[in-house]
C-alpha cells in the first residue's frame, strides 16, 4: 500500500461527521501490507444542526472508512474499518478549602463531575 488519499468519521446515528484530516503516518511491515494511522480533529460546532449550548448531540458511535493507495495506482474503498465511541462533554469544578495551609497539614478538596451520561 502506498498510503491513504482519504478518511472521513461520522456519527452512525444521525450521518454528520465533519472533521479536519490533520495527518497520516504510515510504517510498511512487509512486501505486502502496510499500519496506517490518521489523526482527526473533531469540533461539535463545526457539525451542522450544532448548538452552542448542547455540544452533547455529537455522542455516539462513530464509524472510520478510508480509501488506499496502491503501489500499481489503483485503489481500495474501506467503509466501516473501524469505530470509536463519541463521549458526552463533562466538567470538574473543586474548590480546596483551610487556605492557606501549613507544610504538613490537612487541606480538603471537594468537587463535582458533571456530564458524561446517557448516550455514550
Amino acid at each position: 500500500m502506498k498510503g491513504l488519499s482519504r478518511i472521513s468519521v461520522f456519527n452512525k446515528s444521525d450521518g454528520w461527521g465533519f472533521s479536519d484530516w490533520t495527518g497520516t503516518k504510515c510504517v510498511k511491515k512487509s512486501a505486502t501490507t502496510s499500519v496506517c494511522t490518521a489523526t482527526m480533529t473533531i469540533a461539535p460546532q463545526w457539525l451542522p444542526g450544532s448548538l452552542p449550548e448542547d455540544v452533547n448531540h455529537t455522542a455516539g458511535i462513530w464509524q472510520v472508512n478510508a480509501t488506499d493507495k496502491a503501489n500499481d495506482g489503483d485503489y481500495w474503498i474501506a467503509d466501516d474499518i473501524a469505530e470509536f465511541k463519541m463521549m458526552r462533554a463533562s466538567k470538574l469544578i473543586t474548590d480546596a478549602s483551610a487556605e492557606p495551609v501549613a507544610k504538613g497539614a490537612h487541606l480538603t478538596v471537594s468537587g463535582k463531575l458533571t456530564g458524561r451520561t446517557g448516550k455514550t
